[in-house]
């Protein structure tokens, strides 16, 4: 809930509030970093009088006009990266609530079953965190405990970056499956937000009486289950659990409560059951071997069309080292169909400058020279036969010459046709071994070209091969990953329970979004695998 002051009535009351903010030099706030964290959590800028409560106190006091209520709580991130962040559990509620005593009872039920891992959040000490670890409710590396100074619901809604931080680094380490999330102490008013909790538990006890589920706030109405603890003191603090259901109930609409006694085990496995952890921890592991299989198919593919033999653009480099980062599911489904349709542009302009332009240019160049050498030879064969005609001409004149006899004066005529017809002879000898040459030239240039035209070709086709096999194995693999996230809801149990997650607490592990934009991915490689053979 923003703190707006849109609304028509006026305000003549300050938002003084009784805690105090002395935090001490240690925890000197930097206005700038805070109003950067916010910006980054509610996905927009504070107004100005967000801003200054911000800098004044590192968080917002968000006003509210009612307690709000459970049909109309914040619904729960669908579609988000569970690979980065497990499926989180946030248990909240006032101090001595029973708060610490859930986690200890969830850790001993479900550590057995998956990878667990705790972030407790206290004041000025990390006395939750100590006491977790001393009753061994999980290895001490595995729980996290923060220091969250002077508000401690600011550090689970208005600033959570010291909590997203410490579940990210908890699910990285170990590959944890579950995390359960405790918050420091505080009033009614105090609840998770969404974009740290996936599941809100909100415990209250019966030791301040049936009155306080009436007294309602955000953590009464709109947690998805309310937690009333310690019944077995109500005979004592002369409280009334049929009051105190009643009251929930008209607090909480269809929202579900349990009457628990934590320290003795009691409802335990009921709230278990109604946070439907063990079906969502199975679901969203799924969901996630499939989105890092994807990740792994993705690095493949550009791997191996970073790894083709074209000289790739700048341009298109870029785009290859740009794909695909997929830090959000859904985000990372559109940039990888935008990376794709880039990529196949890529490819058709590689092809274009690389393959095809110095293709018809290898041929054009042929074309051109072998035409030049062939009137070249044309040239040589014209003066070989200008040559033959000639030689016989003088062949002629010698034999015509010889019968004549010697001439009136006594000069020797044939002598001297003879002597030019076998000078004539030694020039044509010339020209026959210059043609010789150059037709050899011809040949010898004609049969490179020809090896080197095959070999130009080969290497055009194991490029389109190369390129075809790279989208051939990426199809292949989203066919795969495609079935995988269809298989996800086949499961009758399975199915069942998350349609009922849908509807109880609308936490799904993969939007419609994202499915969508998963299959336009598929799509996308599916076309392009086309586009590419009728290429080849």
């Amino acid at each position: 809930m923003e703190h707006s002051h849109s609304h028509s009535h006026t305000h003549s009351h300050s938002h003084s509030h009784s805690h105090s903010h002395e935090l001490g030099p240690e925890h000197a706030i930097d206005g700038d970093e805070v109003i950067r964290r916010f910006t980054q959590s509610r996905g927009r800028a504070p107004t100005a009088d967000e801003e200054k409560q911000l800098r004044e106190h590192g968080h917002t006091h968000e006003h509210m006009e009612h307690a709000g209520e459970f049909h109309e709580r914040d619904a729960a991130r669908t579609g988000r990266d569970w690979a980065q962040r497990a499926f989180t559990v946030g248990i909240g509620g006032p101090v001595g609530s029973g708060k610490t005593a859930l986690m200890l009872a969830l850790c001993r039920a479900l550590k057995d079953k998956f990878s667990l891992a705790a972030v407790t959040n206290d004041i000025f000490t990390r006395e939750d965190g100590e006491f977790l670890v001393r009753h061994d409710a999980l290895p001490e590396e595995r729980i996290r405990a923060i220091e969250t100074g002077g508000c401690p619901h600011a550090a689970i809604r208005e600033d959570i970056s010291a909590n997203l931080q410490a579940c990210e680094d908890l699910t990285d380490e170990f590959d944890t499956q579950l995390l359960l999330v405790e918050s420091g102490g505080d009033n009614l008013a105090a609840n998770f937000s969404r974009e740290l909790a996936d599941y809100i538990i909100y415990v209250i006890d019966v030791a301040g009486g049936d009155k306080v589920p009436r007294k309602g706030g955000p953590g009464i109405t709109q947690a998805d289950l309310l937690v009333i603890n310690k019944i077995d003191l109500a005979p004592h603090v002369g409280a009334d659990l049929d009051v105190m259901d009643r009251d929930a109930k008209l607090m909480r609409g269809e929202g579900p409560t349990v009457f628990t006694q934590i320290n003795q085990g009691k409802g335990v496995e009921e709230i278990i059951e109604h946070a439907h952890v063990e079906a969502q921890v199975k679901h969203l592991t799924a969901v996630t071997g499939v989105v890092c299989e994807l990740q792994a198919v993705e690095k493949q593919y550009a791997d191996d069309y970073a790894a083709l033999p074209l000289d790739l653009p700048a341009a298109t480099q870029l785009t290859l080292e740009g794909l695909p980062q997929l830090q959000q599911v859904s985000d990372g489904f559109s940039q990888f169909v935008r990376n794709s349709s880039a990529i196949k542009a890529a490819v058709a302009v590689d092809l274009s400058k690389k393959v095809i332009a110095p293709l018809e240019a290898f041929t054009a160049e042929h074309v051109e020279k072998t035409q030049h050498l062939l009137s070249e030879l044309y040239e040589l064969l014209q003066k070989e036969k200008a040559f033959d005609v000639a030689y016989q001409n003088l062949l002629e004149t010698c034999e015509r010459d010889h019968n004549a006899g010697p001439a009136v004066d006594g000069s020797a005529n044939g002598e001297f046709v003879e002597a030019e017809a076998l000078l004539h002879r030694v020039h044509m000898e010339q020209l026959l071994r210059k043609r010789d040459a150059e037709r050899l030239a011809i040949q010898q240039w004609i049969t490179a070209l020809h090896f080197a035209g095959q070999r130009y070709e080969a290497h055009v086709r194991n490029v389109l091969q190369l390129i075809i096999a790279v989208y051939d194995r990426m199809v292949a693999a989203m066919t795969k990953l495609a079935g995988d996230y269809q298989e996800l809801g086949r499961d009758p149990n399975e199915a069942t329970t998350v349609l009922k997650l849908n509807s109880d607490n609308n936490c799904s592990a993969v939007s419609e979004d994202s499915w969508e934009r998963f299959l336009a991915a598929y799509e996308c490689h599916v076309t392009i695998t086309s586009w590419m053979s009728e290429l080849f």
